[in-house]
């Protein structure tokens, strides 16, 4: 397999010319199998936690914000009949797709790739008329983008950006790109002018906003490959330039060299994971750890009842989510005392309990009062451990690993599990199971207009 990495020796070729070369080169058949699985497996993850995230209130605004521009229609809308330009339906299927805080993430660098990756690649494909094959190497080589830029990005988490939205970006141009096959001058000119459009702030958790962080990836990401191939230019140092380059420009130290370490061999996008939960991904190991104890001790528990709650957790844990009494649907999403409090009530976490229902159900908002958590620097931030004392004064303890890291990953039969619940709603059980199939014989498969027209509302009596 041919290594696109910056080669040793007195010529160094910059780092836009190495990342675009990779991106414009690559293939479906150039991909290694599990790479090829990966990208499917974000396909149908993304689907559904796009179909399901179009019914959420917050994505109201989106669907008539897109509606109102009344743009070209040439892309679908997932989950309605309406079709739109490449960029508006980029930006409305990344809103849905990441709302519902279900989208997939990196394990290491905690950033949402599928949401902007799969709504500029599939908004692209379908705007082109792109084969399946297309949309897939498409969505991988967005994949792989977004996860170089993140891991190399961490640290900006640190200066309020949200990564999701920066990374993102560069992602969504790399996959807009792959579909358009820009060459590999016009596919730097599409990065380096996604580099100028990414943004995203941190401060907007919780509201509206946060969703139009990877919406506006999406929408720039086509944007900018758009533009490059109309003949739009940027400068190519915009990688390795240590004093105006997007790096520096973020507040991130990394050397920029790790964006192209061994790419087209190593892929960092193996560690995107589907999410079992609906909230901030850092909440999920405390959910599990409430989640396992409440299946070792049930019957205990039905006779006992909490009393109190004691969590160990990672920093980022109560960084993030450290919101004792969430006021609305969206909030309760970043408080690791409701996903708890919930999980040990319900023995579930679903969508529908970050409604504004749950942020005021009255038993939840007991337990989570109950509810307290410390930091150790030390532990994993894909581990936790919960204490529970019971009324009788029991102590019940359980720490656990996260579910959805490569430790304890979730099986494809769980991710088609997660997309049925997601996307029946939407399409119906018959249509769900033909996405299901559609999308894994989508290699194979014709023009992606085959599969965006099984993504509309099912008529009522289907």
């Amino acid at each position: 397999m041919m290594n696109f990495a910056c080669q040793h020796g007195p010529v160094v070729e910059p780092l836009m010319d190495t990342v675009s070369r990779w991106v414009a080169a690559t293939t479906h058949h150039d991909l290694p199998v599990e790479v090829r699985a990966k990208a499917a497996q974000g396909v149908l993850d993304g689907l559904g936690v796009a179909l399901a995230g179009s019914r959420h209130p917050a994505s109201r605004p989106v669907t008539r914000l897109v509606t109102d521009l009344g743009g070209r229609p040439e892309a679908s809308v997932l989950g309605s009949g309406l079709r739109t330009s490449s960029v508006d339906a980029a930006l409305a299927n990344a809103y849905y797709a990441h709302v519902l805080d279900f989208d997939d993430t990196h394990v290491d660098a905690i950033v949402h790739v599928n949401a902007p990756v799969l709504a500029a690649a599939l908004a692209t494909a379908e705007a082109t008329g792109a084969a399946g094959a297309a949309l897939l190497a498409a969505q991988a080589v967005g994949m792989e983008v977004t996860s170089r830029m993140a891991v190399a990005m961490e640290q900006h988490h640190d200066h309020g950006w949200h990564l999701t939205g920066v990374a993102g970006a560069f992602g969504a141009a790399a996959a807009a790109a792959s579909v358009l096959r820009l060459d590999p001058e016009r596919t730097a000119h599409a990065l380096g002018a996604a580099s100028t459009l990414a943004s995203g702030l941190r401060i907007h958790r919780g509201t509206g906003t946060k969703s139009l962080n990877p919406a506006n990836a999406a929408a720039n990401g086509v944007l900018a490959a758009l533009a490059a191939r109309a003949g739009m230019t940027s400068n190519p140092a915009v990688l390795d330039d240590t004093r105006r380059g997007v790096l520096v420009s973020h507040g991130v130290s990394t050397d920029p060299a790790t964006l192209a370490a061994g790419l087209g061999e190593s892929y960092r996008m193996l560690g995107v994971e589907p999410k079992p939960y609906p909230c901030g991904v850092v909440v999920h190991a405390p959910v599990d750890a409430a989640l396992d104890l409440l299946a070792e001790h049930r019957d205990r528990l039905a006779a006992d009842p909490v009393e109190s709650v004691a969590l160990t957790v990672h920093p980022l844990v109560l960084e993030l989510t450290g919101n004792p009494r969430p006021r609305t649907g969206l909030e309760t999403k970043f408080s690791v005392q409701h996903a708890v409090a919930v999980a040990l009530l319900e023995g579930r976490l679903l969508p529908e309990h970050f409604g504004e229902d749950w942020a005021e159900r009255a038993d939840v908002m007991r337990l989570r009062d109950r509810v307290t958590a410390r930091v150790d620097p030390e532990s994993s931030r894909h581990e936790a451990t919960i204490r529970v004392h019971t009324r009788s004064g029991h102590e019940l303890t359980s720490t656990s690993a996260a579910r959805g890291t490569p430790s304890r990953p979730m099986t494809a039969e769980d991710v088609e599990a997660k997309f049925r619940h997601l996307a029946t709603p939407v399409l119906g059980d018959l249509r769900a199971g033909q996405v299901v199939e559609r999308v894994r014989r989508l290699a194979d498969a014709g023009p992606v207009d085959d599969l965006t027209a099984l993504l509309r509302p099912y008529p009522p009596g289907e």
